[in-house]
């Protein structure tokens, strides 16, 4: 008999929420951090909160940083107004993962870290018992509706969305990779699933409404923005999203045309500063230069 490799052999371990790198913020401000942090911070930390993704983030910094108590505790009231502003009900329950590239470690709100009685039977918990976490993965949730599976109805694409969030935030183990490529990649999974009549490469040889029609992996344009009102010329809606095709492609830079494809998707103007790192006079001058230049373009498509 061959023996097997010890390298290809993935190890299980019992599920300890002791051993999971979590901590928990209450509404008077003490963030508790588990038995898994305390041994890996340092007795000084910085931290903060990253917004648009309503993530809690730690690093060590000997200077200005919070005192880590022994027992794990540390006050912290700025970060219980920012959150309360994202709309964030407390006590909320963090899972840590370390960026060794940033020297930082990042936390994404997940539900508590309890562990079910044996003898009571087990009851599903919906997502609206847990409010908070739609706020917390607003971000991730509207990321994934507004990319995939468009020829869905918006209202089912949410609803799918959100149960695969939930879903997925109890089905998570660290052998899973980071916790946000995770979710996403399972929101993305059953958002296409629930839309695969539309597939590239359905039973019904369908080739799908949200599969890009160019051969450009930058370009947007798919078969379901080929369709239009019943009640529109054909001919002309298509002739003009040819020429935005051109404009966009001949007339602008890839930030640009970036920016553009956000507005037009209908990002808010607070989520496209948060992706460029954009003042709102900055991204107000840059739409300028391109309603600017949409004019010259089409006073010279309409000369020829």
């Amino acid at each position: 008999m061959r023996k097997l490799s010890e390298n290809n052999i993935v190890w299980c371990e019992p599920t300890n929420n002791r051993r999971k790198p979590h901590a928990t913020m209450s509404a008077d401000g003490t963030l508790c951090f588990g038995v898994n942090m305390r041994d890996r911070l340092p007795q000084k930390i910085r931290i903060g909160l990253l917004p648009n993704e309503c993530s809690l983030c730690v690093e060590a910094n000997a200077e200005k940083g919070f005192a880590l108590a022994k027992n794990g505790t540390v006050k912290v009231f700025d970060i219980v107004k920012q959150l309360k502003q994202l709309g964030i009900d407390l006590p909320a329950h963090f899972l840590f993962a370390e960026e060794r590239e940033n020297s930082l470690w990042k936390g994404y709100i997940v539900p508590p870290p309890r562990k079910p009685r044996p003898q009571a039977a087990k009851k599903a918990t919906p997502l609206t018992g847990h409010s908070h976490l739609l706020p917390a993965y607003k971000w991730l949730l509207d990321k994934a509706v507004y990319l995939y599976a468009k020829t869905t109805p918006i209202d089912e694409r949410r609803a799918t969305a959100q149960a695969a969030l939930w879903e997925a935030l109890h089905t998570y183990t660290s052998i899973q990779g980071q916790l946000k490529d995770y979710l996403f990649e399972e929101i993305k999974r059953q958002l296409i699933e629930k839309n695969k009549q539309y597939t590239r490469h359905s039973s019904y040889n369908v080739i799908s409404l949200d599969a890009s029609i160019c051969n450009d992996t930058d370009s947007d344009m798919t078969g379901h923005g080929r369709f239009f009102s019943r009640y529109t010329n054909d001919m002309l809606s298509v002739e003009r999203k040819i020429d935005m095709e051109i404009f966009r492609y001949q007339w602008l830079n890839f930030h640009e045309r970036t920016v553009l494809n956000m507005l037009l998707e209908g990002y808010t103007v607070e989520e496209i500063q948060d992706e460029h790192h954009m003042t709102e006079q900055a991204l107000g001058e840059l739409c300028r230069s391109i309603g600017s230049r949409w004019e010259a373009f089409s006073r010279a498509d309409c000369a020829m």
